[in-house]
This record gives structure tokens, sequence and C-alpha cells, in this order.
């Protein structure tokens, strides 16, 4: 999958990709209502096909629906025919042909968008990578699949210069890292053995950088207003003109810190992650970052003194301790 086909996507409304699967054959009319009616309840149904949508699905009760695996359902679509609205549609009936009586669809729905954004990184990054390392080896190969993803703790298998190496995509978020340990200290199943990467994102950057845009051009909207309201104002309203004057000037202070603040911003975004239709993917300058540590390392940290400083947290937190701060 490239960035071409996501970028398709979003010319498209999650109704008109529907109808096109119906027009197609794809699905029969009753799954057709049936998936327009939870597009309607999700306020999907007229939204473009990208990671904007996501973002503003409404807040529901995002059922897990017992052990339908949304990796699994993503990886049985050929890529040449996926869609995100047909992915939903596979949820549809995964969760019928489990929960038949149940009700709550549109949660289990919600909740396996939301996951799609990091489903489709791992095979756009795979591409990005295999593409980039065949420069340095002809035979790379990357590969992914559902099951080294649960049982391996692997996203990607990559194959380079007779070694094997398992990469491991996740956000990296304050909220996210006590899980992140404990997957890498083992916690949540044994590690297999071999070389590990450890590949980061801070979508944190991507969506600071869209509130402070949002932040942005709504104090520029409002400025706009008060100048406006500032030019209708008697010259006689001294203390009005003034306020108005002074709220113009607080704002104009707020938008100059924002603007610094989206520069500095962009900077680290650029080297981080590449915002393609919404989706917060990994960048190119990311990947070659990798890229170059792959050709230049050859040697790695021993898992025991990683397993060792990422439980330093619980094993002091585990015993009695006095400190002091300040006096």
């Amino acid at each position: 999958m490239d960035e071409s086909e996501i970028r398709k996507w979003q010319q498209s409304t999650y109704k008109e990709l529907l109808d096109d699967l119906l027009a197609k054959g794809v699905i029969n009319k009753i799954l057709h209502q049936e998936v327009a009616g939870h597009f309607e309840q999700l306020e999907l149904t007229d939204k473009r096909v990208d990671g904007y949508s996501v973002q503003g699905l409404p807040k529901t009760d995002e059922t897990k629906a017992g052990k339908i695996s949304y990796t699994e359902i993503f990886h049985s679509i050929k890529v040449e025919e996926f869609t995100p609205v047909l992915y939903l549609v596979r949820l549809v009936q995964a969760f019928k042909n489990k929960n038949p009586d149940e009700n709550d669809l549109s949660g289990f729905l919600a909740r396996g968008l939301r996951t799609l954004s990091s489903l489709l990184r791992e095979p756009v990054f795979a591409e990005k990578l295999e593409r980039h390392l065949k420069n340095s080896d002809p035979k790379v190969k990357t590969s992914t699949c559902p099951i080294q993803d649960a049982a391996d703790h692997t996203d990607i298998l990559l194959e380079f210069k007779g070694k094997i190496f398992r990469i491991w995509l996740f956000q990296f978020s304050d909220r996210g890292l006590p899980h992140d340990i404990e997957r890498v200290t083992g916690q949540r199943g044994e590690l297999p053995n071999g070389i590990h990467v450890l590949c980061p994102l801070k979508t944190e950057l991507a969506r600071s950088h869209d509130q402070k845009i949002k932040s942005l051009n709504t104090s520029s909207l409002m400025v706009k207003k008060l100048k406006e309201k500032l030019s209708l104002t008697s010259v006689n309203a001294v203390k009005a003109r003034e306020n108005i004057s002074n709220r113009i000037s607080e704002l104009e202070i707020k938008i100059g810190t924002l603007g610094n603040d989206l520069r500095q911003l962009e900077k680290d975004i650029d080297f981080e992650i590449e915002v393609i239709a919404g989706w917060y993917l990994y960048s190119d300058k990311y990947i070659m970052r990798l890229c170059n540590s792959f050709t230049a390392s050859t040697t790695y940290e021993p898992y025991n003194a990683v397993k060792a400083i990422l439980m330093k947290p619980k094993e002091y937190l585990s015993e009695i301790h006095f400190f002091e701060k300040g006096q």
C-alpha cells in the first residue's frame, strides 16, 4: 500500500464508496442498508474518507465484541481492494457472525476506525523502508501479518543483509508509556529472541499542531471582528474603544506566540510525522534516519540491560525511600 491510494480515498465520501461496493456486487442491499445506518449514527455518511473523519467520531460505548481482531480483518483484505469503507463492511460482517443478537455495533465500528490509523502505518512504513534499503541490499524483504504481530510482538519483520529485525511501531505518549514498558519488559508475553527495533511515533506533535492551527484561526477571526467593531464604535466612547483595542492587542500577542510555536512544531514534525489526508504516518526523514541506523549499527543493546532500565521506576517505588526537594 502506498500513499497515492490513501490520498485517493479522500476524493470520495463514505456513502459514495459504500454505494460503489453495492454497484460492483461486493455487498448486497441488506448489508448496504445496515452499514449505511451505522454511518449515519457515526456521522460519517457525507464526510470525506480521511483521517480527519476519524478524529471527529462521536463518543460511543466502543464495544470490543469478543475475540474479533481488527488486525486480522485488516490483513484479510487484498491491498489493491482495500478502502476504509470495505474494512468497516468486513467488521460488520464479522461482528454479526459472532454476535447476531448484539445491537451495539456502532461502538465496535468506532473503535475499529480509530484503530485503523495505526494499522495503516504498517504497510506504508514497510513499503518505504524496503524501497530505501534496496540500494544497500537488493534482497531486502519486509513482511507484516497479524500472527507475528500478536504472537511475536512484531509489527514488521525485516530481512536485511542476512539479519532479521523485529520492528515495533507504536505511538509514544505519556498515557501509553506504562503499556509500552510492560510490552518491552515481557509482562504481556515473552519476547522472541532476535534483534528488536523500537520505532516510537510522536503523534502528539501533530495533534498539538492541529490544535494550535485551530486556535490561530479562531484568534485571527476574533481580531478581524473586533477591528470591525472598533471602526463602528464612536470616538466619544473612549472606554469602550480602549477595551476593544486592549483585547485586539492581547489577541495579536497570542497570534504571534502561536506562530512561533507552530514554526517550531513544524520543524519537529518534519523529522517525525507526515500527515497524509489526515492520517498520521511516519515521515520519509524518520525512515531515512532508521535506514542509516540499519547500515551503520553492528552492535545492539543487550535485552537484560534494556529491561533493567525500564523496570527501575517500579523497583524504586516498591521500596521505602526518603527524598527531599528544595529547602
